[in-house]
């Protein structure tokens, strides 16, 4: 029998592979914390059978598999390279969860996600996606995976950047996702954070194509400190996306647009340092979808 473990965020961060520093430690926390107010939002239950698509190194995982509890179970879904990832790689992060407390209450499975949903014979209660929407080739692929998950689940939680910011200090954040957007979709081949750019009223519309019915909307400021912001941003305004823009943007009127969209970046940032305000993450959208068959 597995250990009750609550949703507790020290006990969960201790859970997640870090390095020990305190500095790493905060960077995970925050992460946790965030998730565990997306779980208590959706509603996670004890008992559920949960199928987390993107599950990445498992941020979310602990947090899934503390809310289920002894008698629930999730299936932790990714098919990213098994050396993706740093400070650690998926492989190490989630080895890591699988050897502790939480391990019995969680499968990891790497495999294309949309093979693996044509596959699996399996049902499950809930399906959920937090935050890897943007991690996607194509709107057609989210599709795809709507509508292979409408045939396994009951309900479809969903998390993902609003593109919003209802604090000013949240804007440079979308900027620099707007910004990685125009130019991953020019790119054949990609291993970026972001890939596909969907707004909520996007991902709304491809979920009702796909035969999903809206239960639960709701956007809102996240916990402060999350590092999100800071990464994107920074890597907009790094000498290697400019290299990189400027390799894949043969068109001279579509580069002036990329580079306009990282200049309102660093202008954001600019205006942020000189009031003195630090950089925060963009407003999340949360929502809960159901099949029409449990509508």
């Amino acid at each position: 029998m597995s250990e009750r473990i609550t949703l507790d965020t020290e006990v969960l961060t201790s859970l997640y592979l870090h390095d020990g520093s305190e500095a790493q430690k905060s960077i995970v926390r925050l992460q946790i914390e965030h998730r565990i107010e997306l779980v208590k939002l959706w509603r996670i239950r004890p008992g559920d059978t949960i199928l987390e698509v993107g599950c990445g190194q498992g941020d979310c995982t602990v947090a899934l598999a503390a809310a289920v509890g002894e008698e629930g179970h999730v299936t932790a879904l990714d098919p990213a390279p098994k050396d993706y990832g740093s400070p650690f790689t998926v492989v190490e992060s989630q080895a890591h969860i699988h050897a502790g407390p939480l391990g019995p209450r969680v499968h990891f499975v790497n495999a294309d996600i949309v093979q693996f949903l044509q596959s699996t014979p399996t049902n499950f209660t809930i399906a959920v996606l937090a935050h890897c929407i943007w991690y996607f080739a194509s709107p057609e692929t989210l599709e795809s995976i709507f509508t292979q998950l409408a045939r396994r689940v009951q309900r479809i939680c969903l998390a993902e950047w609003s593109l919003t910011a209802s604090d000013i200090r949240g804007m440079p954040h979308v900027f620099a996702s707007l910004t990685q957007a125009s130019l991953e979709c020019r790119k054949k081949h990609t291993t970026s954070n972001i890939r596909t750019v969907l707004s909520p009223a996007a991902i709304h519309d491809i979920a009702q194509k796909a035969g999903l019915e809206p239960k639960q909307q709701k956007t809102f400021a996240p916990v402060e400190g999350l590092m999100d912001a800071w990464w994107e941003v920074s890597t907009v305004l790094g000498r290697e996306f400019t290299k990189e823009v400027e390799e894949h943007v043969q068109d001279a009127k579509e580069r002036a647009v990329v580079f306009a969209l990282r200049d309102a970046t660093r202008s954001s940032r600019t205006s942020l340092k000189d009031k003195g305000l630090l950089l925060r993450a963009m407003d999340v959208w949360a929502a809960v979808y159901t099949t029409r068959k449990t509508a």
